[in-house]
């Protein structure tokens, strides 16, 4: 029996995370195992915010698994690897959904057709990488967005001057173009991530309404897809090795489903919500109680209203806790300052 789970990599956004709690309240039949996988760091307080989310909403279902790996707090990779190969809870499960913690999927049994796409794609062209769903707020999906809404005037009048993007931010983008590959153009503007939700996720009904009609397609080899939703054999990611060049997940899995010919396909029809890239949350974080109507309205559901946000309080421990991070650095810092000086005078007299 192919049988797959949904992995939630969670770290430090507690508020982004009860709406994708939400989101699969509605959406996921309650026999498939939902697990979360905490890697925010131990002593963190916003760590210890999302893992009280996580452990209550977990409680109030079967099949929902909380896992705090060894290797939190570091890149997750680290986290996914030692969870899919270690835990006992996924011994009997073959395949992976996983997927971030401000992921919202918006329609009843996506999961399934996200597994369907996988199995019909592999019998088409023997293994392949894995298969998504069409997420707005992603460098790949905005692209595609734009046609399916007809937007590219509005697009070309909002980005009237040649942007950049990439990694290093040194990719020049001319007017009129997208770029849809890592740290692309919707990932480098958060603006003009604000101006996607606004017809998206502000408006959502048509979101599903547009998207109803879409077939598969495939995801191009040469692009750097933002994996915040990805379902594949979980052998996927025990296959990717982390390297001396790069721990980082996205990358990793990019490069190898490039260096082995395994595709990747887009399940046009299941859209998505993704609130944030990590260098998008805090200047569009008052976009937050605008997410919370809308998918309230949607769901049909008044206690998405309820969804806890961070209050005065809350923002004066992380400051806080920020302090002691620098103060604890600062402290090493120093340590190590005093042994390069120690070295320093024991090898003077044979300077």
């Amino acid at each position: 029996m192919r049988k797959h789970c949904i992995l939630i990599l969670v770290s430090y956004e507690y508020e982004s995370l009860q709406l994708t709690f939400k989101g699969l309240d509605h959406t996921v039949d309650p026999s498939v195992p939902i697990i979360i996988v905490l890697n925010g760091a131990r002593f963190s307080y916003k760590g210890a915010k999302v893992e009280q989310h996580c452990r209550a909403w977990a409680s109030q279902a079967e099949n929902r698994y909380v896992i705090r790996p060894m290797a939190s707090g570091r890149e997750p990779m680290y986290a996914i690897q030692e969870v899919i190969s270690r835990s006992p809870i996924l011994k009997d499960i073959d395949y992976v959904l996983k997927i971030d913690d401000d992921v919202i999927p918006l329609k009843k049994g996506w999961d399934i057709d996200l597994a369907n796409c996988y199995f019909e794609q592999e019998k088409l062209h023997g293994k392949i990488g894995f298969t998504t769903g069409l997420i707005n707020n992603n460098c790949w999906g905005f692209k595609e967005l734009l046609s399916i809404y007809d937007k590219w005037d509005e697009y070309t009048r909002f980005m009237n001057h040649p942007s950049v993007a990439g990694a290093a931010q040194d990719k020049v983008v001319n007017i009129g173009e997208v770029d849809a590959g890592r740290n692309g153009t919707i990932h480098s503007y958060p603006a003009l991530a604000a101006w996607l939700h606004g017809w998206t996720s502000f408006d959502i009904d048509s979101f599903v309404e547009k998207t109803g009609n879409g077939g598969i397609k495939e995801v191009d080899l040469d692009i750097h897809y933002s994996i915040g939703c990805m379902y594949s054999h979980k052998d996927l990611w025990e296959e990717v090795k982390v390297t001396k060049a790069s721990n980082f997940d996205e990358l990793l899995i990019h490069e190898y489903c490039q260096a082995n010919k395994l595709r990747k396909f887009a399940v046009m029809s299941q859209p998505m919500l993704h609130l944030y890239y990590f260098n998008q949350r805090l200047i569009n974080a008052y976009l937050l109680p605008e997410f919370i109507k809308h998918l309230s309205v949607f769901f049909k559901d008044e206690s998405i209203l309820d969804v806890k946000l961070a209050t005065a309080e809350d923002r004066a421990y992380e400051v806080e806790d920020q302090l002691k991070t620098l103060k604890d650095l600062d402290k090493r810092l120093g340590y190590i300052e005093s042994k390069i000086e120690r070295l320093k005078k024991f090898f003077r007299p044979f300077a």
